[in-house]
């Protein structure tokens, strides 16, 4: 992926609502933490219609 094509991101985490920005990996994978509640997001692309999002929790709390 050429870093001249790269294009923003913008997610709201699942867990508080915290806008989160970012950009995808040379591999298409997004990584995000939030600021607030530091819970991640990865993201991968896996065709043009289908994305693969997996959500982890902080440390002893859950996904709300």
């Amino acid at each position: 992926m050429n870093s001249s094509k790269k294009q923003q991101q913008v997610r709201y985490c699942r867990n508080c609502g915290q806008k989160i920005i970012g950009y995808r990996d040379e591999d298409g994978m997004l990584r995000l933490k939030c600021p607030r509640c530091n819970a991640v997001s990865v993201s991968r692309k896996v065709t043009r219609r289908h994305e693969d999002v997996q959500e982890y929790a902080p440390p002893g709390q859950v996904i709300i």
